[in-house]
């Protein structure tokens, strides 16, 4: 896995990975505990680039891991506005 980098706040990561309509990655525990860490910014290759707050990220993620794993997986319905079936605000970017 790559190094947790953040700009101004915002972690990006290019998630390739999609089967029926979920996203798939996973995540470091220790990087969503950095306090520089503000939002996620996830592309989704093929489709679009949705922002999440560390804070929903994070409870997301706590609802459906164990707190002794270290990677934690990912999965993100940009469509229900899910992350691993946990509601979260998600929102779409556009560029100009």
């Amino acid at each position: 896995m790559s190094t947790f980098k953040t700009q101004d706040g915002t972690w990006t990561r290019r998630v390739a990975v999609r089967k029926k309509g979920t996203w798939r990655t996973s995540v470091l525990r220790p990087w969503l505990v950095d306090d520089r860490f503000q939002q996620a910014r996830f592309v989704l290759v093929g489709g679009p680039t949705v922002l999440v707050s560390a804070g929903d990220l994070r409870r997301a993620l706590d609802a459906s891991t164990a707190p002794d794993r270290l990677i934690c997986s990912v999965r993100i319905n940009p469509e229900k506005s899910t992350i691993n079936d946990q509601p979260v605000h998600l929102q779409t970017e556009v560029w100009r």
